[in-house]
């Protein structure tokens, strides 16, 4: 028997479930009930024959097989061939002799719960774009309704109309890691998160974190992506570092000042009172040569260790304060052979502080190739590309995975010290080939 005003209560009771669109038509093909959640998850339908419905709903192609399958009353279940994309399936199934029940199916993202809360409160530093996998593109299948609000930049219309678009307006440096990590999450992982940067039309950045994942069922081609707005966050953590890496500089002058105007002068002056003992006893006198010997290796470490602190040949500029560097590595480390070469390259606009840090940064890279990568040559260019200035330091050691090792403290100090600089720069490394850091300025 087909429901009438006084039921409908009692099926929206079965057929409540925020995730389907339950329908049912009379023999006539006639709608004669929609539970709620039609409208709840915005599949509006009006007094509309099944045949209409289904136009609405399918591709060409699949309609006139589903017609004749109607027409002699077979069941009928579709997992493609849909208009909306978001659709995952459509059930019909034959009542005997009296009608329908259609079934139509959306992603399980697209429920209650996870699309009207961004309709009712459009304001929410949190928006989600879905992605199709299936073909050999990322696909952007379809967005939040507040997907607009939180990405500014983002025309979302285009977003749906090239596949390229919405990666095209990410910082070059974090466009090809967003993608592999989104291209992984299909065979490898289930879910992954990590931040990233949009250009905004004055090319200025802004930052938001992503939590993506496929979370549909197994094979399942759609991924979801949820995006946090955290500018605010990251730039006082930006802010927060400058402060730190102000504050430890300072420590290390302070370290610097004391080690080479109190420790440094102490040990000469006890080098050079040992030089004037006159002592007649050969095994005293031999016991005093090590004393000395030891003491000179001593003088020697503190030089080097103020030096590392604070080099004295950068106030000559940084040019000068790498070729000084690599020159000294050359003397203390002939294990590896160190190359430096820039052309006459005008480094003006590069004020003290970002020359320190470019500096720290290439230091940074020299220390850890010494202590990991087993290398047998480092080289370090400095250049002019198309009016900007890129420096390239590289090895020829073991190299590693990016995406398996855990940063360790020193490649950390590297990306903090150029996010304070703000440029862009590319670490790549590869196993059995070596590490490459490039800088562009």
């Amino acid at each position: 028997m087909f429901p009438d005003e006084r039921n409908e209560i009692v099926l929206d009771s079965y057929f409540g479930d925020a995730k389907n669109a339950v329908l049912i038509v009379n023999n006539n093909y006639k709608l004669i009930y929609k539970n709620e959640s039609c409208s709840k998850i915005g599949f509006e339908i009006k007094n509309q024959s099944l045949l209409d419905i289904l136009k609405n709903c399918l591709q060409s192609e699949v309609l006139v097989k589903v017609y004749e399958s109607v027409m002699i009353k077979q069941k009928i279940n579709l997992t493609d061939g849909f208009i909306d994309k978001k659709i995952e399936s459509i059930r019909i199934s034959p009542i005997d002799n009296e009608g329908f029940i259609i079934k139509i199916s959306f992603n399980e993202f697209i429920s209650e719960s996870a699309s009207r809360i961004f309709q009712d409160f459009p304001g929410l530093p949190l928006a989600y774009l879905c992605f199709n996998l299936g073909g050999k593109s990322i696909i952007p299948a379809y967005a939040s309704e507040n997907f607009q609000v939180l990405f500014p930049m983002i025309n979302c219309d285009k977003v749906f109309e090239n596949d390229k678009y919405f990666f095209e307006k990410m910082h070059p440096q974090d466009m090809d890691s967003f993608k592999k990590k989104i291209t992984k999450l299909k065979n490898e992982e289930n879910i992954f998160r990590s931040e990233f940067r949009m250009i905004n039309d004055d090319k200025s950045e802004r930052w938001y974190r992503v939590t993506a994942g496929n979370l549909g069922k197994e094979g399942d081609d759609l991924l979801i992506a949820y995006f946090e707005d955290i500018n605010e966050i990251k730039f006082s953590e930006i802010n927060r570092e400058e402060i730190i890496q102000t504050n430890l500089e300072n420590e290390r002058t302070r370290i610097s000042s004391e080690l080479h105007d109190s420790i440094g002068q102490n040990l000469t002056a006890i080098n050079l009172t040992l030089a004037q003992l006159n002592i007649s006893d050969p095994n005293s006198s031999h016991l005093v040569t090590l004393i000395r010997e030891t003491l000179k290796e001593s003088i020697l470490q503190v030089k080097s260790v103020c030096y590392y602190l604070t080099p004295p040949s950068l106030d000559l500029g940084l040019l000068h304060g790498l070729d000084t560097f690599f020159g000294r590595q050359n003397e203390m480390s002939p294990q590896i052979t160190y190359t430096f070469s820039s052309k006459k390259i005008n480094l003006d606009h590069i004020n003290q502080v970002d020359s320190y840090n470019l500096f720290r940064v290439i230091q940074e890279f020299v220390s850890n190739s010494q202590k990991h990568s087993k290398c047998k040559t480092i080289d370090c260019t400095i250049k002019t590309v198309n009016g900007n200035v890129v420096i390239q330091i590289c090895d020829d050691g073991v190299g590693f995975d990016p995406e398996k090792i855990k940063p360790g403290f020193g490649l950390k100090n590297i990306e903090n010290r150029l996010k304070l600089f703000k440029c862009e720069y590319f670490l790549e490394s590869e196993i059995g080939v070596g590490t490459n850091l490039k800088i562009c300025i």
